[in-house]
Formats: structure tokens, C-alpha cells, sequence
């Protein structure tokens, strides 16, 4: 591994080493990885991605660190850190083969929104860029808002803000695969709930050109306030959401009014404010577990294993993890 070291040392990319990943993730969990890079530009992430290819160094690209729990002993490889951050209006109209969904807070009359492509790199957090799409005139992803994810991480997971998917908004994207840069449309991905290909074929993504809407903000920019008030509501110091929710056969087996694994947790389970260690299931959202303080990785998967085995046994229902476990 000095080989690989020395490599990027010599293309500018600083590594560090025993690197403590609880301060680069949302739950604030996790042991040391044996190296972590920062990237700010795209030209470092090829290369970066490039060396880890040929010297075969497992690697984790992350963003905002939300829907990851890594384990207490670490991860035993590369976090590199993606905070590429760039973002243009491009000249060409969105593909008439992808209907832009069109936020129904804005006015279905109002005839002044007009459909735009807007190129992103894959680092920029959401909140940013929903901020600054507003600057130029653009709307469309404050449902989005409030979500601690990056577009890179919205993509790989096909994140859901209120009724929409983040796959809606993809028109294409720039992948590397460590050895070549591909562009590829929307129907590539295969995107479902919280899934995309990405999550099988490992590429990475470099930034991605998103159909969204031009016109007037007030309403957007309005609606925007009021939902990243919401969103604030629930719990800050987690992974995110859990599980999964329902699907509707599960919804409607149980005469459930509604799809929510939050519902289905503190009703059925009753398992809202068990807490393990410094871990609690939420009292304020019982689909996320909060880091109290001093929690540990354990603490946090003993409570996933409760609540899964517990709705196992008691109601035959199998719930799907949202976030990803790394270093078990």
C-alpha cells in the first residue's frame, strides 16, 4: 500500500490515516478509517478512484453521511469524502420522453414555468442546491429539502422527498467505473424504493443533469420554509430513517391507515423510547434511532435487530433496512 500512497501523494491528494468516521456522519457513530480523503474538484475523484482500482484498495464514497452506520471498529480501507460542489444551467430543453414532475404548490395554470436542465457534480448537498437553484430562477426539488444527502448519495439511494423520488428528476449522468467515464440515462439506474444499479455495479458518479422547472420562486422558495421546518422536527443526530416503510399489501394486512414503519414501530411494537446504551428509538420519530451522545455501533444494531425480530415473530413482516451497515 505505499505504492498507492506515494501515487496520490504525488497527484496532490492528501491522505490521512486512522481517520474518526463519527465526525463525517449524521448519527456522529464510528470507528477509525485506516485512510480518508477529501475531494473537492472532479479531476481528483477520477484519480483518486482510478489508484483504488489499480491497487485494489476498498474504498467508500460519501457525501453528507446520513443512511450509513459504520461499525465500532471502522472501516478498513479508503472514505473518500466527496465535496464536489459545482453546478451550471445547461442551453438544451429536458428530453420530451421524461415528463418533469411539476410540484403542486406551484400553480398548474401558470403557464411562466418553463422546463431546464441543470448539471450538477455529485458532492453539492441538497440544501445547498436547492438554495441556489432558487438564486437563478429554478424550482422543483423543495421537497427536498431538509434532507442531510448530497446529489451523489440522492442517486445511489433514489431518495424520497414527500411524494417524489429523486430518479424523477434525473434526465443522465456521468459514471466512472475506475477505468472509464460514461454517460447514461435515467433508465440506466433501474430506480425503485431507495435503490438504484449503482448499489450492484459500485460506479461512481460524477455529476448528473436534472429536469427541473424555471420561473417564478415566492412559492417555491415559501413552501421550501415550511417544509425544511418540518423536516427539522425529526430526529437530527441519525442515520435517517431505519427501515423501510410498509408496502401496501403489508398496510392493508394489518388494516393500517397509513405506510409508515414509524406507525407500525410505536403502535404495534411499541417499541417508541427503548433505548440501548446511548442508542434510543426516537420519541419524537420511532422509524429513526438517535445517537444520545455516546452511543455505539452495537447499540444502534442491537435496537435494529429488536424491532426486526420483534415484527418477525409477532407479525410476519420482514422490514427492509433504508440505511446501510458498513464494517460488520
Amino acid at each position: 500500500m505505499e505504492e498507492f500512497l506515494k501515487q496520490a501523494a504525488e497527484v496532490g491528494l492528501k491522505i490521512k490515516t486512522n481517520f474518526p468516521l463519527c465526525s463525517v456522519t449524521t448519527i456522529g457513530i464510528g470507528g477509525p478509517a485506516r485512510w480518508y480523503c477529501e475531494i473537492t474538484n472532479v479531476e481528483q475523484l477520477i484519480r483518486l478512484v482510478a489508484l483504488t482500482r489499480q491497487f485494489n484498495v476498498p474504498f467508500k464514497v460519501i457525501g453528507k453521511g446520513s443512511n450509513l452506520l459504520f461499525s465500532d471498529s471502522g472501516f478498513d480501507g479508503l472514505i473518500v469524502h466527496n465535496q464536489i460542489a459545482e453546478l451550471s444551467l445547461l442551453p438544451e430543453k429536458p428530453s420530451q420522453k421524461k415528463p418533469t414532475p411539476f410540484p403542486e404548490y406551484l400553480s398548474q395554470a401558470n403557464r411562466t414555468y418553463q422546463p431546464v436542465l441543470v448539471q450538477v457534480a455529485s458532492g453539492m448537498r441538497l440544501s445547498a442546491l436547492i438554495n441556489k437553484l432558487h438564486k437563478m430562477g429554478v424550482v422543483g426539488l423543495e421537497y427536498f429539502a431538509g434532507i442531510p444527502a448530497t446529489i451523489g448519495g440522492s442517486i445511489y439511494m433514489n431518495a424520497h422527498g414527500g411524494p417524489y423520488f429523486f430518479g424523477q428528476f434525473v434526465q443522465s449522468a456521468r459514471l466512472f467505473d475506475g477505468q472509464n467515464l460514461k454517460e447514461v440515462p435515467a433508465d440506466y439506474f433501474d430506480f425503485a424504493y431507495d435503490y438504484s444499479k449503482l448499489q450492484i455495479t459500485e460506479e461512481i458518479i460524477i455529476d448528473t443533469a436534472l429536469c427541473l422547472w424555471q420561473g417564478p420562486v415566492e412559492a417555491a422558495q415559501n413552501f421550501f420554509r415550511l417544509w425544511t421546518k418540518y423536516k427539522r422536527n425529526q430526529p437530527q443526530k441519525s442515520a435517517g430513517c431505519i427501515f423501510q416503510n410498509l408496502s401496501p399489501e403489508q398496510q392493508q394486512r394489518l388494516n393500517l391507515p397509513t405506510p409508515s414503519v414509524g406507525y407500525f414501530i410505536d403502535k404495534l411494537l411499541h417499541l417508541k423510547g427503548v433505548q440501548k446504551g446511548g442508542a434510543r428509538i426516537s420519541l419524537a420519530h420511532a422509524a429513526f434511532i438517535e445517537n444520545l451522545g455516546h452511543a455505539s455501533a452495537n447499540d444502534v444494531l442491537w435496537l435494529i435487530n429488536l424491532v426486526k425480530n420483534k415484527a418477525r415473530t409477532e407479525f410476519d413482516i420482514d422490514l427492509k433496512l433504508e440505511i446501510e451497515l458498513i464494517g460488520f
